[in-house]
């Protein structure tokens, strides 16, 4: 229920998970992540493409039927 939480806290240091007092995992910080490019915006894009005021269903039965 609180896996964020100590991701979070493996930031600061290696984590032992423990299973009735014996270890059985661990959670260390990443160090090879480079920081990219930032992903686009996708409502901004979504909000650029062009309106179709027919109803979807008709076009893919007339896709369809050209087949």
């Amino acid at each position: 229920m609180n896996t964020g939480r100590y991701v979070r806290k493996a930031v600061e240091g290696e984590l032992v998970i423990t299973d009735r007092g014996r270890a059985v995992a661990s959670i260390s910080r990443f160090k090879g992540y480079v920081k990219g490019t930032p992903l686009p915006d996708r409502e901004s894009f979504i909000h650029k493409l062009p309106r179709f005021r027919t109803d979807s269903a008709k076009i893919v039965s007339e896709d369809r039927s050209r087949r």
